[in-house]
């Protein structure tokens, strides 16, 4: 084959792969080419490419009415507050009450549900055992998408990684251009201390939906996991340009400026914030640390006890605070 024809063939090969997640043809000098996936040797590669976003298709599924709810719902999802989460559940629920087989609906409620768990809301057993239970004719069914990413995390949410694990893996391989596969598989492996490859899952759901608090949040978390300190902050402060009047976003944005250089200007901005149903959830862990970091042990304080009738996951998150107080028996 001459260089003209292997140029060619090289062209060709690129653009074809362009629409594969992850996936690109890299020139090795004196070598050749070889394929190089974004996620190390162990991401999966999806199996084929539609022409079609899958779950956005499976969401139109239904009346426009009940299409339009649905969507909305998926959007305050990813406001990560606790108006947002409860709003969507009890939208959720009312699409539900008018089709209970609207197969969008149940995968968004289950999404909910496990959204409010690992905000710390709700109680997170009976989230789970439901979530799982509105999934179960999806499965059954043997729908490929969503719901396998949805069922993985769900189980994630529990602690039975190594049930999640082929899920993830099955899930790339059916929806890998799909935002929330990333995502998924990312928390999988961030929870499990794999964060090489976490920041890679994570970077991929980013680049995919970029529009996304949450995505947004957990990627900077993923960042700050492997010292990444820069590209965190970069992302935070995208996120903020995106999202003027996000509270969560505000309130990470602050945090994030609190770990890095204390001061009194930080703390003055932390004393703004207004700790509501428009507030995330895990607005009180934040505000504790930003004020132990700061040197203002009692706001610190003021904010952990003001979670002291939440749930274990609500209390657990004050853990950095207490330990920058030196409060270690606590």
């Amino acid at each position: 084959m001459s260089d003209e024809s292997l140029a060619r063939c090289v062209a060709q090969a690129r653009k074809a792969l362009a629409a594969v997640p992850g996936v690109a043809i890299k020139a090795l000098y004196g070598q050749g080419y070889c394929i190089e996936r974004s996620g190390g040797p162990h991401m999966p590669v999806p199996l084929h490419q539609t022409a079609f976003h899958r779950r956005l298709m499976d969401i139109a599924q239904a009346p426009s009415l009940l299409a339009e709810a649905v969507s909305h719902c998926e959007s305050l999802i990813h406001l990560r507050t606790r108006f947002s989460l409860q709003q969507s559940e009890q939208l959720l629920r009312t699409v539900l009450q008018q089709d209970g087989n609207y197969l969008a609906a149940r995968v968004h409620l289950a999404i909910c549900l496990a959204a409010q768990v690992t905000s710390g809301m709700g109680d997170g057993r009976r989230n789970l055992a439901e979530g799982l239970e509105l999934l179960a004719p999806a499965l059954e069914r043997g729908c490929p998408g969503s719901a396998t990413t949805v069922h993985a995390h769900l189980l994630d949410c529990s602690w039975r990684f190594a049930e999640a694990e082929p899920l993830h893996r099955k899930a790339l391989q059916q929806a890998g251009d799909d935002a929330a596969t990333h995502y998924h598989y990312g928390w999988h492996l961030l929870a499990q201390g794999r964060c090489e490859q976490a920041v890679a899952a994570m970077q991929m759901a980013h680049t995919l939906r970029p529009f996304s608090v949450a995505i947004s949040i957990m990627y900077a978390r993923t960042l700050l996991a492997m010292a990444h300190v820069d590209q965190a902050v970069e992302v935070v402060t995208d996120m903020c340009a995106r999202f003027p009047d996000s509270a969560a976003a505000s309130l990470y944005s602050i945090s994030l400026q609190a770990a890095r250089r204390p001061c009194a200007e930080v703390a003055e901005r932390a004393r703004l914030v207004r700790v509501d149903c428009l507030a995330w959830p895990l607005c009180n862990s934040n505000l504790a640390f930003i004020h132990a970091r700061c040197g203002d042990p009692a706001a610190a304080w003021r904010s952990i006890r003001a979670q002291d009738d939440e749930g274990p996951t609500l209390r657990l998150s004050h853990v950095a605070a207490l330990f920058l107080m030196g409060e270690f028996d606590e």
